[in-house]
């Protein structure tokens, strides 16, 4: 079991810690999106302040020394969607099984799970969308071992897009599941 956390730990942290090397710029957003840069390589990294920690009562590292990932890569990682869908792929099933592991490790943690959608379709459709990948993320959870109790769901649809733009670029980081922890 221990030589499959240490595996499962490398698999998740090495490639993140080489996207964060390779990134020497990142471009910052305004408004209500503060703290937000631009997504790289499909993932989106929010930042946070050292209250964050106050405020949580948790580590604010990045990776604990328990190969657990902290509370900033917990709320800096988005899961994609493909277009029109809800289900979950190999990556996203991923970095969800890494948050499974956080909230494990911090069983006074409750999470809201934010679904979004593209600017394409009616806001009817996408609130209903973001409903879908919100639910099947917490799904997912559920049958990871983390109590339905402690994680609430709800759906933004196209209203609160990370990236603003009218092309494929900016859709597919629109497609997502956001994660806030309560506070």
């Amino acid at each position: 079991m221990k030589k499959l956390l240490i595996v499962l730990a490398l698999v998740l942290i090495v490639p993140g810690l080489l996207m964060t090397t390779a990134c020497s710029t990142s471009k910052k957003k305004a408004g209500s999106d503060a703290g937000l840069t631009q997504p790289v390589g499909g993932k989106d990294t929010r930042t946070t302040t050292s209250s964050d920690k106050t405020r949580s009562g948790m580590d604010n590292s990045g990776v604990s020394g328990t190969g657990y990932v902290g509370q900033d890569a917990f709320i800096n990682q988005d899961v994609y969607f493909a277009y029109d869908s809800s289900a979950l792929d190999a990556q996203a099933q991923g970095v969800l099984k890494s948050k499974a592991d956080f909230l494990r490790s911090n069983s006074n943690a409750a999470v809201t799970i934010e679904g979004h959608c593209d600017e394409r379709g009616t806001s009817e459709y996408n609130m209903a969308l973001g409903q879908k990948r919100a639910d099947s993320v917490k799904k997912f959870l559920i049958n990871l071992g983390v109590s339905a109790s402690r994680m609430n769901t709800v759906s933004f649809g196209k209203e609160r897009p990370v990236e603003q733009g009218h092309n494929e670029a900016a859709w597919s980081k629109n497609r997502r599941a956001h994660f806030v922890l309560a506070q």
